[in-house]
This record gives structure tokens, C-alpha cells and sequence, in this order.
């Protein structure tokens, strides 16, 4: 059985998501003299995953506001912040209002490996950059970055724990076709191993029956299922393969790595293995700072990917900076060059430094274990 987002979430009030996004939109500029950049965000404001478009929100807003109150090489920076529904056509659209607008500098977002993809194009031909937090790819080159470890480090870390520490021998892939590319890297990097593929199978965006797949995946014993694919569904099987007596160790993909896949496993969660692409920050004695302040500010509670965002803000920023110090004034190109040239930048959630494809050489790749119900390790 297949839903759509909509049958799923209930609709917000009209009322209050204009209102949110009318803050975004008013930027944090402080309504002073200076002349003023823009930057943009793209993330989910509507359906499912609208509580993560609204963590990097204010994520984006904190780090907005303590650039404003100095300044931005005497610039202040403005937020336009745009609702792509984690959909690639919704981002596609919402990728050309960023590029028709020339006071746009650079534009953080887009959370999902599909809607980062429709958006590459559009990037950079207009040579505007986008700093994206989406995993998947990252062969695309500037002006277009990505802050998270590609597949391929994803598919091998993911390989090396489940047949290393773990031990599976058998394994068992499951993906839905956004994630299918991942999931085909990791069925190669087991086998190189020489472990064994006993199934695989694609599954459907909003599948909520899997019946079937269990049903295949009783007969074909795996030590270990790795679910490449977002907690919306993981979710739901592992609570339907616990309840069918399936006791294959789930690992999950760094979809996965979100508060939802507890609420909707509940108690067949415990034991699970999950990838992350951010450490846990309340874990890392560097972050107290930011949390507090995080906290402070935002009436949304902390997401898995508040802390890069304001990483990625900060570091969209300082490129911002630069190019307006080196060149007299801002323009596209410079600030493009500019974040390419980052080396060693240490922020909340690790170090970035980017390569010559624009892939974030020091993004790392971490696995929890939920165990009484809390993410345990990374």
C-alpha cells in the first residue's frame, strides 16, 4: 500500500506557515543603512519532513543574526527562505527563483538526494553557489558543494561494520530508488568482502505494507538487513518485521538517522543500527556553546541537521566576506571561488574542506545503536 505525504501529515494553518516563513523572508538584516546580499535556504516548510525544514530555519536565522550584528564586510545579508517540499520538482522551481534574483549569493538546503540532483543544473549555470546537505553524489563541482560524505564512503563504511564488528555473512538490501545507488555500492563492497547478497529488493516512497518483502526475507535467512532509504519507511518495516518474528539485525542508512524512525518502530527499534553523517552534538564538549544559544533562540527543537546548517551558513558567510573584501563588492563568481578555497574550517558538527569536485574532504560517516529507546554511540 502506497500513500502520498499528504494522507500521512496533517495540514498546518495556512496562517501560521506564512507566518513563519514571513520571518525567514524579513532576513535579519536589522533593517539598518548598510547595502544588503542575499542568501537562500531550500528545505522542507510542508509535509512530512517539515519539522527539519524548520530546525535548519532558525539554524540559519541564529548564524544570519550574529553575522548582522557586526556586519558582512559592511554588508547586511538578508534570508529568503523557500518551501521545496523535499521534492525534486517543487526544488527545481524553487532553484530558478533563487537564480533570477541577482542580489542571491549562494543558497544552503535542499535535504533530499533526489531535489539536490534536479537542482545541480540550474546552479551552475547560473554560477550561483549551493551548498547542499543532501547526500548522494559528489562529483558535481563548484559552484556546487556538498557538506556530507558521498555514497560510495557511506556504502563502504556501512560494509565494513556489517561484516566486521557484526559479523553478518548473509545479507539482505532493501532501498527505495532514490537510494538504489547506494544500496548497489554496498551489495558490491559486501561481496568484494565475500559475503553473501541472499535478496534485494526495491520498495516504494510511502510503502506501508511489507508483507511481501518479509515474507522473502524469512525464506531467505539473512544475518542482517541494510535498509538504504528514510525513516517514513523504515520505520514501518522494522515494526512489521519485528511483529512477524524477522530477527535479522537492521542497519539502517543515514535516511534513517531521524527521531521518526523511533516513533514509528517503537519498541522494535531497540537494537538497531543506524549510519549518521553528523555526530551527535550534544556528545561533543565543543558544541555547548552552540546549543545553548541554539536553544535560546529557536522555539524548534534541535534535528539532526540543525547544527551543519549553521556550519553551512557560517561558512557561506565567510566566503560572502572575502569576496566583497578581495573584489570591492560582492558578485556570484568570487564568492564561489572563495568557499572552494576552504581548508580546515573547524565548525559545530566537524571540519570542512573542500576538493577540487566541490566534496567535502574530511565528511566522516558514524553508526548508532538505539538501545532503551536512545541513540547510543556514533
Amino acid at each position: 500500500m502506497v500513500l502520498s505525504p499528504s494522507s500521512l501529515v496533517p495540514r498546518k494553518k495556512v496562517a501560521l506557515l506564512l507566518a513563519l516563513l514571513a520571518l525567514a523572508l524579513s532576513g535579519c538584516a536589522g533593517g539598518s543603512t548598510r547595502p544588503v546580499v542575499k542568501i537562500g535556504l531550500a528545505a522542507p516548510f510542508s509535509g512530512f519532513d517539515e519539522a527539519q525544514g524548520y530546525s535548519l530555519l532558525y539554524a540559519v536565522k541564529l548564524a544570519l543574526q550574529e553575522a548582522n550584528q557586526r556586519g558582512v564586510a559592511g554588508y547586511g545579508v538578508e534570508l529568503v527562505a523557500l518551501d521545496d517540499r523535499n521534492e525534486p520538482a517543487t526544488a527545481a522551481q524553487r532553484a530558478r527563483e533563487f537564480v533570477v534574483d541577482p542580489d542571491v549569493l549562494g543558497v544552503l538546503g535542499h535535504l533530499d538526494g533526489p531535489a539536490a540532483a534536479a537542482v545541480a543544473s540550474e546552479y551552475r549555470q547560473a554560477g550561483l553557489t549551493s551548498l547542499t546537505l543532501a547526500s548522494g553524489d559528489s562529483s558535481d563541482g563548484p559552484p556546487v558543494f556538498r557538506l556530507f560524505a558521498p555514497d560510495a564512503a557511506q556504502a563502504e563504511r556501512a560494509a565494513e561494520f556489517a561484516t566486521g564488528p557484526l559479523g553478518a555473512r548473509r545479507l539482505a538490501v532493501l532501498s527505495d530508488a532514490a537510494s538504489r545507488p547506494l544500496a548497489d555500492l554496498f551489495s558490491t563492497q559486501v561481496r568484494q568482502g565475500g559475503a553473501q547478497v541472499v535478496y534485494q529488493a526495491q520498495i516504494a516512497r510511502w510503502q506501508l505494507d511489507f508483507q511481501a518483502e518479509i515474507a522473502a526475507l524469512q525464506q531467505a535467512t539473512p544475518d542482517l538487513v541494510f535498509f538504504a532509504g528514510r525513516a517514513a519507511e523504515g520505520g514501518v518495516f522494522l515494526a512489521q518485521a519485528r511483529e512477524r518474528g524477522l530477527q535479522a539485525t537492521f542497519l539502517g542508512s543515514s535516511g534513517c538517522d531521524d527521531p521518526r524512525l523511533l516513533k514509528l518502530a517503537g519498541a522494535a527499534a531497540e537494537g538497531a543500527y543506524c549510519l549518521a553523517l553528523v555526530p551527535d552534538v550534544a556528545q561533543v564538549p565543543a558544541a555547548g556553546d552552540f546549543l545553548a544559544r541554539y536553544r535560546a533562540f529557536s522555539p524548534r527543537p534541535l534535528g539532526p541537521y540543525t547544527a551543519p546548517a549553521y556550519d553551512a551558513t557560517r561558512l557561506l558567510l565567510a566566503a560572502i566576506e572575502r569576496a566583497i573584501r578581495a573584489g570591492g563588492g560582492p558578485s556570484r563568481a568570487a564568492v564561489a571561488a572563495e568557499l572552494a578555497r576552504t581548508r580546515g574550517f573547524s565548525g559545530v558538527a566537524g571540519e570542512v574542506t573542500f576538493d577540487a569536485r566541490g566534496a567535502n574532504t574530511a565528511a566522516r560517516v558514524y553508526v548508532y545503536r538505539i538501545v532503551d529507546g536512545q541513540r547510543s554511540g556514533r
